[in-house]
């Protein structure tokens, strides 16, 4: 989060010698909407700007089945080739395992938003937190849309160390519209929010992790309470009163059944929009007026700039 102060009619401060700016949430829904940023006397219309969150990434192309190792060449320039043949509508899809150089020369014009972020410990933290930086990335695994549009910003591909393709097609995009539209002619709170949890429901199942799960047992009997600690999956015991405890025990038998390769591809393509939107529509709109204070995946908060002439 950087820190950022606004100077506009809208506050108590206000210096007209100054340059205008504003702070701008914002954020990539699941429904078509249009952004307007009111200044001072003026509008400025986003013309066509159509924004999206996890609705549109599931509704692209994702993995299905056939999941394979590519037994191809592995060198950079046959990949180079095997990405440039493949879009985002390909019967047939990759996720890499890579090295990626991030030029100097890139470091000023990418530094609000640096391409593939990565989980590291930053500093001064003592737990791992997903960071956009600047770094040269070492086994790196992402999807190849991804992966193509950081490879078209600059970036360099040095070292494939292994593909996994698959076959792709747009499985869930019936049921997102579906819901989409569901939601859009609702009538009532009710109906918005269960259409709109129809939709990430299915994202978080995509993305759940059985290794977290627990065997929770609430006892009130000290013979079975001392069985249950016995076990050689006891984890934990949670003391509610003198007659209820919960007994926390891990998993006896883990059934991985969540397809984990979906909710990857949705995280790398939806955050491929962010991307796209921040460099190519507010960047190339605004250059140096804007900055990016603070990013979540669907979030933007930027300060606007803007020089008016009254």
């Amino acid at each position: 989060m950087r820190y950022a102060r606004t100077n506009n009619i809208k506050i108590s401060n206000y210096d007209p010698s100054k340059p205008e700016s504003w702070i701008t949430y914002l954020d990539a829904t699941n429904l078509y909407i249009y952004i307007l940023l009111f200044i001072s006397l003026l509008t400025f219309l986003f013309n066509n700007l159509n924004l999206f969150s996890y609705g549109w990434a599931m509704s692209q192309y994702m993995p299905k089945d056939g999941f394979s190792w590519y037994g191809g060449d592995l060198s950079v320039k046959n990949i180079l080739k095997l990405l440039e043949n493949s879009n985002e509508t390909s019967d047939i899809g990759f996720s890499l395992e890579v090295d990626i150089a991030y030029p100097k020369s890139l470091h000023d014009d990418h530094n609000d938003l640096p391409y593939l972020p990565e989980r590291i410990i930053p500093t001064g933290s003592k737990i791992k937190k997903l960071v956009a930086n600047l770094k040269p990335k070492k086994n790196y695994v992402v999807h190849y849309i991804a992966l193509k549009q950081a490879l078209k910003a600059g970036l360099i591909l040095e070292k494939v160390h292994r593909v996994l393709k698959f076959n792709q097609s747009p499985w869930l995009a019936k049921y997102i519209e579906l819901n989409t539209n569901m939601r859009k002619n609702a009538s009532n709170d009710f109906e918005k929010d269960f259409f709109k949890l129809m939709n990430n429901a299915v994202f978080g199942k995509t993305m759940e992790n059985v290794r977290n799960r627990m065997n929770l047992k609430l006892v009130s009997d000290e013979k079975a309470c001392t069985k249950l600690i016995n076990r050689n999956t006891f984890k934990d015991i949670t003391i509610n009163n003198d007659n209820l405890v919960a007994i926390h025990l891990f998993m006896d038998v883990l059934k991985f059944d969540k397809p984990i390769y979906a909710g990857f591809s949705i995280l790398d393509i939806s955050k491929t929009l962010i991307y796209d939107y921040h460099y190519n529509c507010m960047v190339k709109s605004y250059d140096a007026d804007i900055q990016l204070m603070y990013t979540d995946t669907g979030t933007l908060y930027v300060l606007l700039v803007l020089f008016i002439n009254y």
